[in-house]
């Protein structure tokens, strides 16, 4: 399969279940029923671009009910495992139910089972079912519950688990800027359940009926006014833009990219990338990732800057006729013409706005580039996901970046034998940390360049302007008193020059604003440095084949590249294209 057409499969919106396993034998066609209607038209009838992974882990009950009920709607199911499958065999009685375990493992995607959380007994058998919980918490964008409501305190059972989902899942890899930064939770679809133990918690009536519980950090109370709708509507919004992006991945037109690890200079040479098995399904699914993203950012970029020059264009020759009007010919047709320039300019603003040019090109650029940290992480030996490091407090618009980015780190069907993490490393350093290396050394310069080249013009044009506007001042004097008739025909054309300089260099400095070049010399400047020093430090830990301290400086620069990219976002985000007319 080419890596287009795998890359059509698209990003998934990811699903995940906990639930009781003594549900009343006559409770589960009804909740089998309200299941499958919530997947089939709240989830892939409003996301048809988008494939659905469901994860369960399969125990008796609402497992087996929520994933039968999925895959019924063509959702593909995930399956985490607190044990080993023979030692989770013992968990059910009867040979009917260990065969409808066995058939549902044959239908999955992957089976996996869970790590057990740190500094927990091995031998705690409730331990190994919170990991299980924690598993899918971690992975799942929503969380299906069916659950009595009951709060139990019981570790890894339903109530735990919804709980450890709204409030906060524990981190794979605890940092210590965790202390400040909310904690990773999510919003729970809650499914009326009863259970055969307590059947009178839920009247017969309501049994099905679906609620949705917003996420809870850090201790928020979810009975704030408007919160559960608000909260509803930020994650339609998230999947929504994973459909969106999904759309336009499809869209990208096949072609013959070699290998897929060089594909979009992912890696810069075929012979580097030869050295990390092709097979690795977890490596492929990423660099797919990446050259969508990569693709659909530069296509936006460059209808974005075409667009932003016809606006400049036509936003000077609005100009110019204003001027004219303002000046030496009061025609009224003048003013017309002037306005049906300014007019054209707010349509192809508008077009960037209706196209989401500008959202496109900074959202699938910042996925791109975490895809890459992603990568190189991923052939390092890495397990850390750039969700668990990335945008934590931006719980806006942005939140689908890392939904989607943390969807991409599933786990794979096969476990493809890969070289040793030395292997792994060396391939990151040379393409990734030397190459980013030359790419900032290279640049740095070159965008300080272009910023005192645009500062140059402007500040011609615009001392060009004031010029004028001296001369026009003493050409004045000079001849209002001695030659009248040359002043009376010569004066009222003059502010049409200098008026037209300082809108030219006006639009340059806008020009120059929008594009950042200063701001981006000094972020380049900024990471040749981290690059150079992590660079000369990885080095130094090969030698001595140190790998946990190359590991560990390769986490740490992907960080710093997560965040340099984040503070690259939001400074373009504060400074969209506007139409450069006003006042």
């Amino acid at each position: 399969m080419s890596i287009q057409s795998e890359a059509k499969q698209g990003i998934p919106i990811v699903y995940g279940v906990t639930g009781h396993r003594d549900i009343p034998e006559s409770d589960v066609p009804i909740l089998y029923a309200a299941v499958r209607d919530f997947f089939r038209d709240e989830v892939r009838g409003k996301y048809i671009h988008t494939p659905v992974v469901f994860l369960s882990a399969l125990a008796e009950g609402a497992d087996r009910i929520a994933a039968h009920a999925a895959l019924e709607v063509g959702c593909k199911l995930g399956v985490f495992l607190p044990f080993a499958t023979d030692e989770y065999l013992r968990d059910f009685e009867s040979e009917s139910s260990k065969a409808e375990f066995r058939e549902l493992l044959t239908q999955a995607e992957f089976v996996e089972i869970a790590p057990r959380l740190s500094d927990t007994d091995p031998n705690d058998r409730d331990q190994a079912y919170v990991a299980v919980g924690v598993a899918i918490a971690r992975y799942a964008q929503c969380l299906i519950a069916l659950w009595d409501g009951v709060p139990i305190e019981k570790p890894g059972g339903t109530a735990d688990v919804v709980r450890i989902y709204r409030t906060g899942v524990p981190a794979l890899r605890p940092m210590l800027d965790d202390i400040i930064s909310e904690p990773e939770c999510g919003p729970v679809v809650h499914f009326l359940t009863r259970r055969s133990s307590n059947p009178d918690a839920i009247p017969i009536g309501e049994i099905g009926l679906r609620q949705f519980l917003p996420p809870v950090p850090s201790g928020r109370t979810s009975e704030m006014a408007g919160m559960s709708e608000l909260e509803q509507s930020r994650w339609d919004k998230v999947f929504s833009c994973i459909d969106r992006f999904n759309e336009d991945a499809a869209s990208i037109p096949p072609f013959d990219n070699g290998h897929p690890y060089t594909t979009r200079y992912l890696m810069p040479s075929s012979e580097l990338a030869s050295q990390w098995p092709i097979e690795d399904e977890k490596a492929r699914r990423i660099a797919r990732l990446y050259e969508s993203a990569d693709i659909l950012s530069m296509e936006s970029q460059a209808k974005r800057l075409g667009y932003l020059k016809q606006i400049i264009g036509l936003t000077l020759v609005a100009v110019i006729f204003e001027q004219f009007y303002s000046g030496p010919f009061a025609l009224p047709v003048l003013l017309a013409i002037s306005i049906v320039w300014a007019l054209v300019a707010t349509w192809r603003y508008r077009k960037i706005g209706s196209n989401r040019l500008e959202e496109k090109y900074l959202d699938y650029r910042t996925l791109a580039e975490a895809a890459r940290v992603q990568f190189f992480w991923h052939l390092s030996g890495l397990p850390d996901s750039p969700a668990d490091h990335y945008l934590r407090d931006q719980r806006d618009e942005l939140e689908w970046l890392r939904q989607a980015i943390r969807a991409i780190d599933l786990p794979t069907k096969t476990s493809t034998p890969t070289p040793s993490d030395k292997i792994g490393i060396q391939i990151a350093v040379s393409a990734w940390v030397k190459d980013q290396l030359g790419y900032f050394h290279k640049n740095a310069p070159k965008q300080a360049r272009l910023d005192e080249k645009f500062s140059r013009q402007a500040r011609r044009w615009f001392f060009s302007a004031i010029g004028m506007v001296l001369f026009t001042v003493a050409f004045h004097f000079c001849t209002i008193a001695w030659m009248p008739d040359i002043d009376e025909m010569v004066i009222p054309s003059l502010p049409v020059i200098y008026g037209m300089l300082f809108a030219i260099s006006g639009v340059i400095k806008f020009y120059q604003n929008v594009m950042a070049y200063q701001e981006h010399a000094n972020r380049y400047r900024k990471m040749e440095f981290y690059f150079q020093l992590c660079n000369n430090r990885i080095e130094r830990a090969l030698e001595i084949d140190d790998l946990p301290a190359a590991q560990l400086l390769l986490l740490m620069m992907g960080r710093q590249a997560l965040a340099e990219n984040s503070e690259w976002l939001l400074l373009h985000r504060q400074r969209p294209i506007e139409v450069p007319l006003g006042g």
